[in-house]
Parts: C-alpha cells; structure tokens; sequence
C-alpha cells in the first residue's frame, strides 16, 4: 500500500514550514538587534569588551533571542493546524 500525502497534510505542511521560517527569521533579527544592544550598553559604561559583566550580558540576549525561536514555533501551532482545516473545508 503506498503512503500518498493528502491535502490536508500538503497544507499543513506548507503552512507549518510558513511558521517555522517566520520563526527563524525573527530569531535572527533578534540576534542582531541584540547584539547591537549589547555593544551600546559596553560603550557606553565603564566595563571593557571582553570582561565576566559584558560576555554575561551578551549570553543573555542570546539566551533571550533563542527562548524566543522555541516559543514561537508551539505557539504558533495550533493557528497552523486551525488555518490548515479551514483552508481544506471545500
């Protein structure tokens, strides 16, 4: 018996792969956003580049830019499978 992918599955999928690509995308430009945030914050105080303050700082966005790529793909989850639903209603 071959496995074929139904219409629904094929929306889904399209859908899902829409989410996790706007997911990664924001992901990025956090990462930058925060990186640039993190180099204001070392010039503008009195600590130096590669000092415990400052690369502590810096895991912490980082930290913050990935918590955001794991959230946003479960919660942006359920919109997919409701939209992907609706979409395969005829």
């Amino acid at each position: 018996m071959e496995k074929s992918e139904t219409p629904f599955q094929a929306k889904l999928r399209v859908l899902s792969e829409i989410v996790g690509t706007y997911a990664y995308t924001m992901c990025v430009i956090s990462i930058f956003v925060f990186a640039i945030v993190w180099l204001i914050l070392v010039i503008t105080s009195d600590y130096k580049l590669v000092e415990s303050w400052s690369i502590l700082k810096a895991i912490e966005l980082a930290q913050t830019a990935i918590t955001l790529l794991i959230v946003c793909i479960p919660e942006g989850m359920p919109l997919v499978i409701s939209m992907a639903m609706a979409f395969s209603v005829d």
